[in-house]
């Protein structure tokens, strides 16, 4: 059952991308990833990550190759145990982008379970982002990811595994309102118990929702994460 749902939302992602118009952009996301964990269950991750576009345009009318650097994310997010599979987190995002400042706060509930072969996340979080000279922005998500074992039925070291996720995020801003879905497909290499790398595709799409041709994003993902 669980397969089958993974599967409906891989081909809604490839309609999206099939029926997409409007504009488009694609570049590189890279990322590092560091935990900490430390007593009574709690565990400490920083996260920095930076957008860079290489290619804009619009489909159908051709594309331009300009190099533009986005943005640059910092993030720090604590996290405790909530029960055997559940745990909650929160945290602070500072955003870079041009000479803009944007602070945003995160609360996070995550309820993870183990299949063979398999393991399935279900993120449901909220953000509140604070700009100066514009109103606050509230953001609800949803998220689902699967990582999938190539070798056995859980990933060791040494070892490839698949991983996917499709998240859906409602933005409010003022009156206006907006609807982000993204889709992220990825293959991940553990080196040990404490060290991987993963790389993918994160594909999004927006501005649809009031019959407005849609932005389209294509990121090449790159993340490194570590536990000290």
């Amino acid at each position: 059952m669980i397969r089958r749902c993974l599967l409906f939302l891989i081909l809604a992602g490839t309609l999206f991308y099939v029926k997409a118009q409007g504009t488009y952009s694609a570049g590189i996301m890279p990322g590092i990833n560091i935990n900490k964990k430390l007593e009574d269950g709690w565990k400490l991750n920083f996260k920095t990550e930076s957008r860079q576009a290489w290619l804009t345009g619009t489909f159908g009318n051709g594309s331009t190759n300009q190099y533009d650097y986005i943005l640059t994310d910092f993030a720090l997010t604590a996290s405790s145990k909530a029960g055997l599979n559940n745990s909650l987190a929160g945290g602070y995002l500072l955003r870079l982008r041009g000479e803009n400042v944007i602070h945003r706060l995160i609360q996070q509930f995550t309820i993870v379970s183990s299949y063979d072969y398999f393991r399935l996340a279900h993120r449901f979080s909220a953000d509140q982002s604070f700009q100066q000279n514009k109103k606050v922005e509230l953001r609800l998500r949803y998220r689902i990811s699967g990582d999938f074992s190539l070798n056995g039925q859980a990933v060791d070291p040494k070892e490839f595994y698949l991983k996917f996720g499709n998240e859906y995020l409602s933005a409010f801003q003022g009156d206006d309102y907006d609807l982000e879905i993204r889709i992220m497909p990825a293959i991940g290499y553990e080196f040990n118990d404490n060290n991987k790398l993963e790389w993918g595709l994160d594909y999004r799409i927006d501005s649809f929702i009031h019959g407005n041709p849609a932005d389209n994003d294509f990121w090449l993902t790159i993340n490194w994460f570590y536990n000290i």
